[in-house]
């Protein structure tokens, strides 16, 4: 900043062209000019530079800004898949645990009948003497055979 604000002000003091010329001839600042030119040149060349770099930096938060967002939204939607897929394993998980519950009590019930059935023949033994009709029973004369 201080170079080119030299520069503005050596340029002012030759503000009138024929003074110029006159001053230019006089004193051969030539070189001054020539010194003057290549400062200038190497401060145009750094802010350029620092100027891509900068720009470079911001071209580069961008496309990483960019990247992360693209990367974010692939894994969302990986996520979302995943999670798909686990609620459908689960839902089927659900419907096959209520299929077996079922036939568990299906078959809870059938083997309560049967005990009941078993249980009302072993009280119909215990109410009942075992009476075998004895007047059915015929002996058999060794004549009969």
């Amino acid at each position: 900043l201080g170079i080119l604000e030299h520069a503005t002000d050596f340029i002012e003091s030759f503000t009138n062209k024929r003074r110029f010329a006159k001053v230019f001839k006089a004193y051969e600042i030539k070189d001054d000019f020539s010194h003057l030119n290549e400062r200038l040149n190497d401060v145009a060349l750094a802010l350029g530079l620092a100027l891509q770099t900068e720009l470079a930096s911001i071209f580069k938060g961008k496309t990483r800004n960019r990247e992360d967002k693209q990367d974010m939204e692939e894994d969302e939607r990986e996520l979302d898949r995943v999670a798909k897929i686990l609620e459908e394993a689960l839902h089927s998980m659900e419907e096959r645990i209520q299929q077996a519950v079922g036939t568990v009590n299906d078959s809870m019930k059938e083997m309560k009948m049967d005990l009941k059935d078993i249980k009302r023949i072993i009280e119909s033994y215990n109410e009942k003497p075992s009476v075998h009709p004895v007047q059915d029973i015929v002996e058999l004369k060794p004549e009969d055979i």
